[in-house]
């Protein structure tokens, strides 16, 4: 079984339960179930016909965070696990190694995507998980 495929399980077995919260949200295995379907369209819509590739997540622990690494693995994307907490060099040079083409990233790390666009060159799509900065759309849209 895929990791959405245990996911897809709870949310068969507990669609009402409480799955993940945070200060500012709050999902049960259903909710969750539907923005995880949302992330997974949008990213099979912008991607076109062919591999989705590897997606990261470049945030603190969020839950919306959560839901973008699962959308990424419903739309049949390789999660390339980066560290938040790493150094950025660290993680550009994973992302390299990941041939990364997706970004989910958190406004707090908006400081650095000038220079992940500008080294990671197999980069072609950045959404914004938690609001909007220059060079990144964001999750909503």
């Amino acid at each position: 079984m895929r990791v959405i495929d245990y996911f897809d399980r709870g949310v068969a077995l507990a669609p009402d339960r409480l799955m993940i919260f945070s200060r500012e949200h709050r999902f049960t295995y259903r909710e969750m179930a539907r923005l995880t379907h949302r992330i997974a369209g949008a990213i099979v819509l912008r991607n076109g016909v062919g591999e989705v590739g590897s997606i990261a997540v470049f945030s603190p622990n969020h839950a919306l965070a959560f839901a973008c690494v699962l959308g990424g693995l419903r739309a049949g994307g390789i999660w390339a696990p980066i560290n938040a907490r790493g150094h950025i060099d660290d993680n550009i040079a994973f992302l390299n190694t990941a041939d990364c083409r997706w970004l989910f990233i958190h406004s707090r790390f908006a400081e650095h995507i000038a220079r992940i666009r500008a080294e990671v060159p197999t980069l072609e799509h950045v959404v914004c998980i938690d609001g909007r900065f220059d060079g990144a759309v964001d999750l909503e849209t």
